[in-house]
């Protein structure tokens, strides 16, 4: 039977479309790996809610069209019509850049329609659902990748292995600092009533304790909000700010983890995220600061500090042209290559829990639980 080659891509959001670097990681990611391939030009469906999605989407298209050769043939549907399901079924991979409400809907789609899928995190971000869905994928053997792509991070990378090696002794105490603009909730994000900051991004951090070091327990969590003006908006555990801290054991040993996740940035912070993570051993530190990597920009309108090792479109000496790159591009790259590997190898990599598969993802979102239980969540 003929491998499908076409892809569908549900949503047309800001991780989609609209990011500090240009019409978005995900659109361009996709567009790129489309372009590398050989043989016949392939199809993108893109399903979307509204107008509005579809002429965003297709003005920011353009700009990619005007970058790369290769670029997919696009199609578009309404999200509500029957042709969905029917993509779907047909296609190579789904991605599912949508709220946190309807990603249950849609990994169970992908799923019965057997289709491999990758989302956006968190799975779903609640525990018991996230448990079914990766029951479902495994009994299926329909797989299901969730973008922490902070497993790509060659920071992250470089960490496990210190800590698997135990440079500096056993780890006793993570910190993270991680925040960005109180603007996005305040006037971005329509749906930022519907979750937390901590199950938002602070997801991230969680799935990166569980990576960096492999088999951690998390014994007690315990948390607290602090009210500003996104909690003056929305309200429940839309806390601008998140305190947390996990207490757990990782080979044998004990090992605590404390968290300060916010929607806190100032509308001028020349970043988007600040990302600081310590690791505090018994023979020294680690110090990851995950928001400067790469030098400043200053222009008329302030200064701004891009991390271009999450995503950036930069000369490639090989082949003489620009190319996006980064660890958010990887996370797409990565499943799209598995998608198209010889079954072997796929069956290795399933294997991997390395890589962010839907298992992983489960274990985050009962953290998750955890932790909207401690922030007063009925």
């Amino acid at each position: 039977m003929t491998r499908p080659r076409d892809l569908v891509l549900v949503g047309t959001g800001a991780f989609v479309t609209r990011d500090a670097w240009g019409p978005g990681v995900l659109a361009r990611s996709l567009a790129q790996w489309c372009g590398d391939q050989t043989g016949e030009r392939r199809t993108l469906t893109v399903v979307h809610r509204s107008t509005d999605g579809r002429d965003r989407f297709e003005r920011e298209w353009k700009t990619i069209e005007a970058e790369l050769r290769g670029t997919p043939e696009l199609r578009f549907v309404r999200a509500e019509e029957a042709a969905v399901a029917d993509s779907i079924r047909r296609a190579q991979a789904l991605f599912v850049c949508v709220p946190d409400e309807a990603h249950a809907g849609y990994v169970e789609l992908g799923i019965a329609c057997g289709t491999p899928t990758w989302i956006v995190k968190p799975l779903t971000g609640e525990g018991r659902a996230s448990a079914a869905l990766a029951e479902a994928s495994r009994t299926s053997k329909v797989p299901v990748w969730v973008d922490y792509h902070k497993r790509f991070d060659v920071s992250n990378r470089g960490l496990r292995d210190a800590l698997d090696r135990e440079e500096l002794g056993a780890p006793r105490l993570v910190s993270v600092r991680y925040s960005q603009p109180r603007d996005l909730p305040l006037e971005g994000f329509a749906w930022a009533g519907a979750t937390d900051v901590f199950t938002y991004i602070g997801c991230h951090y969680v799935d990166q304790l569980f990576y960096v070091m492999p088999g951690l327990e998390i014994d007690g969590v315990d948390a607290h909000g602090i009210p500003g003006p996104v909690h003056a908006k929305h309200g429940g555990i839309a806390f601008d700010t998140v305190l947390a801290r996990f207490d757990g054991r990782w080979r044998g040993r004990p090992i605590s983890a404390q968290f300060e996740v916010g929607w806190s940035n100032p509308l001028g912070s020349p970043t988007k995220s600040l990302q600081i993570v310590e690791v505090a051993c018994d023979r020294g530190r680690f110090f990851l600061d995950q928001a400067h990597r790469g030098g400043e920009r200053w222009s008329d309108e302030g200064v701004s500090v891009p991390n271009p090792w999450f995503f950036s479109r930069v000369h490639d000496p090989l082949s003489g042209k620009a190319r996006y790159q980064g660890y958010g591009d990887d996370s797409v790259r990565h499943f799209l290559d598995f998608t198209q590997a010889p079954s072997d190898r796929q069956a290795a990599l399933r294997a991997n829990a390395s890589l962010p598969w839907v298992e992983e993802a489960a274990r985050v979102d009962a953290v998750l639980d955890r932790v909207r239980e401690a922030l007063g969540a009925t």
